[in-house]
């Protein structure tokens, strides 16, 4: 496992420093900041033997791990149930299958939609990959729905703790950050399993900022405009919501209070 990026080792980084890397490190940032580069070199620089792949696991009968995947995906609330069959007409040939929500039906993974498939490929690559190598997931959160996308801030949580695999994680999703500074809120991983940087443009060439993470899960300093204003939109909404209320329910008591005529 990585424990150290050295910026300066890496084109187009020179004279950068060196950061810390996490079980789970994840790297936000404007679209063509250089993050995308950056992981794919530090991914080939710390690359391990080729992973066990999904379907010479399952040819031994891995059950484990249709369990893990299965579980997962309706912890997501993607499918209803996912199992793996074994080909009628071609001995050690596996299909995956899944049952879509509401239904009773099971068809096969490929007819499920988008964000199944998507969501089956990042279980498979995080749970699957037996090399201490670290993995890059790109934008892993695409195509899933907000349940799903909280949910996966477990999942990788899951595959760093559980089965020692290093995830670098290149993703703008606000959903599955706050999913893990809850986790280290409550204790349930610390802030030395996790780090957060943010890759941004500094004088024309590329830097690395981290987003520290306190043992409580706070983050101090966000980057200015990039996470949008949901939060403020939260609070101004509550704002307007008890004044409204305020307004309305003097009315009501002025009404009653009016003398009739």
């Amino acid at each position: 496992m990585l424990t150290e990026l050295r910026l300066w080792d890496y084109q187009g980084w020179e004279g950068g420093q060196a950061v810390r890397l996490a079980p789970l490190t994840l790297f936000y940032g404007w679209n063509g900041s250089g993050k995308t580069a950056l992981i794919q070199s530090v991914c080939r620089k710390g690359a391990g033997p080729k992973p066990r792949m999904l379907q010479r696991r399952l040819r031994r009968g891995d059950r484990e791990l249709e369990s893990l995947l299965g579980r997962w995906l309706s912890t997501m609330g993607i499918v209803d149930d996912f199992s793996v069959t074994e080909s009628e007409s071609d001995a050690g040939s596996f299909g995956l299958r899944v049952k879509v929500r509401g239904t009773e039906a099971y068809v096969p993974v490929q007819q499920a939609g988008t964000g199944t498939q998507r969501a089956l490929l990042v279980l498979v690559r995080v749970f699957c990959r037996m090399t201490r190598a670290p993995i890059h997931l790109d934008y892993p959160e695409n195509y899933l729905q907000p349940l799903a996308e909280s949910v996966l801030g477990d999942v990788l949580l899951a595959a760093v703790k559980r089965r020692g695999t290093q995830l670098l994680v290149e993703t703008h999703s606000e959903r599955l950050l706050r999913r893990v500074q809850r986790r280290v809120a409550e204790g349930k991983v610390t802030n030395d399993d996790v780090a957060v940087y943010f890759v941004d443009d500094c004088d024309g060439r590329p830097g690395l900022y981290e987003l520290a993470i306190d043992e409580y899960g706070n983050i101090a300093h966000w980057p200015r405009d990039f996470f949008g204003e949901e939060m403020n939109d939260i609070i101004a909404m509550t704002q307007a919501a008890e004044r409204r209320r305020s307004r309305k329910q003097a009315h009501e008591a002025a009404s009653a209070a009016a003398p009739l005529t």
